[in-house]
């Protein structure tokens, strides 16, 4: 792709607009369609957001994933601003579909709501287990199965004192072929060290920036094609692609627009970002830092159910 390349997608219906409808970036749906991706491994389930809008990707394209026959609302919302509440579906005429959707998160609370709300549908299976750990045992079945599809990896298990992202791509490295998306992710030349809750908002562990220079030497011996997005996502977020095992070729005919594209090593993004020292004060990454993981958030499902 050279230094900076630009992928190019044609317009089409629900793409035309720039930001999408949930956690994962309506862009990403494409992607699985035309890569023909039938596996989707979510690291983070929380609400259960993404869950929402890939199982009505899957139900669109796969009749035997089930038909979305209702809605249930708990009062859960979005974290951003104005955000209304999620709609989670609800399945009839379910069987076994070619399309597999896996959700894991350590927090009690998030899988015992989200395994009730998605029981209608078998192709989605909830776990309670550290990511890195789910991962694990999740690359080996493929690895035991040679045979299996690729898989779509969205991580965004990013809350708490202890960042998993290192320990989920050691795992999924043992993979030769995948695509991954990294949600809350620092973008090059969109994202601003002074302000993490910006548009193109990122995440910070213990003082340092997500982004490339983070995860980078665990890719020094792969062939990895990184992408950006040059729009946000819905929540004003930012976020990243990996491909490995994929050639020019299939990726070129992927038609995408609105992205761009950095080599591995390009100087644009390989050194770890300075942040602000302002950014330190952030008031949501103090909370987050000084708030235990648990008591934020019961406090947040407590104050959605109130307003």
């Amino acid at each position: 792709m050279g230094k900076k390349a630009t992928l190019t997608m044609a317009q089409d219906g629900a793409f035309l607009s720039p930001r999408g409808t949930c956690m994962i970036d309506l862009r990403c749906k494409e992607l699985l369609r035309q890569l023909q991706i039938h596996n989707f491994v979510e690291t983070g389930t929380d609400m259960g957001e993404t869950l929402v809008q890939v199982s009505q990707w899957f139900a669109e394209w796969d009749p035997q994933f089930g038909r979305i026959v209702d809605t249930i609302e708990t009062g859960a919302r979005a974290y951003a601003s104005g955000a209304t509440k999620i709609a989670y579906p609800q399945f009839a005429s379910v069987g076994e579909s070619r399309y597999a959707l896996h959700s894991v998160d350590l927090d009690e609370q998030s899988y015992e709501n989200a395994k009730k709300l998605f029981e209608s549908n078998s192709n989605i299976t909830l776990h309670h287990a550290s990511s890195e750990q789910f991962l694990e045992s999740y690359v080996q079945q493929i690895l035991d199965a040679p045979s299996t599809q690729a898989t779509f990896f969205f991580l965004d298990a990013h809350w708490g004192k202890y960042w998993p992202l290192r320990d989920e791509l050691q795992q999924i490295l043992r993979l030769k072929r995948f695509v991954i998306c990294i949600d809350d992710f620092f973008v090059p030349g969109k994202s601003r060290p002074r302000k993490p809750h910006g548009d193109f908002g990122f995440d910070v562990y213990q003082g340092r920036v997500l982004d490339w220079g983070y995860i980078r030497e665990q890719f020094a011996d792969r062939d990895v094609k990184v992408a950006y997005p040059t729009h946000s996502n819905r929540d004003g977020r930012g976020w990243a692609l990996l491909f490995a095992g994929y050639s020019e070729a299939e990726l070129a005919d992927l038609n995408w627009e609105d992205f761009f594209a950095l080599d591995a090593d390009d100087p644009m993004h390989s050194s770890p970002t300075k942040l602000h020292p302002l950014a330190h004060l952030d008031s949501r990454n103090m909370i987050k830092r000084l708030v235990p993981h648990a008591l934020l958030r019961s406090t947040l499902r407590l104050y959605q159910r109130l307003t």
